[in-house]
């Protein structure tokens, strides 16, 4: 089938789109560059506010409640991290 399109329901109102292999990998491609784009800023934030967090603690007079908050989004930005990573693994059941 080489060459040739598939249909694909596109979720919307039971209609269908022609789409050609070329076009699948193309999104595919565009969709892995935008996860590898995303881990990297979410990384670089994660850096940052680490060295946020380690500047405030050194302080007696530090803000616990804004260190909190920065300690969970902190948290929040490993676990995205850790999902975008985890999608780039290929399922290998499939």
């Amino acid at each position: 089938m080489q060459g040739r399109g598939q249909r694909m329901h596109d979720g919307f109102q039971g209609a269908c789109v022609d789409v050609t292999q070329g076009q699948m990998n193309s999104n595919i491609e565009t969709q892995i560059f935008a996860n590898r784009e995303k881990v990297k800023q979410l990384r670089d934030e994660h850096r940052d506010l680490d060295l946020a967090i380690a500047e405030m603690s050194r302080s007696a007079h530090a803000d616990q409640f804004m260190l909190s908050r920065m300690k969970k989004r902190k948290l929040r930005l490993k676990d995205m991290i850790a999902k975008l990573e985890s999608e780039r693994i290929p399922d290998l059941n499939a």
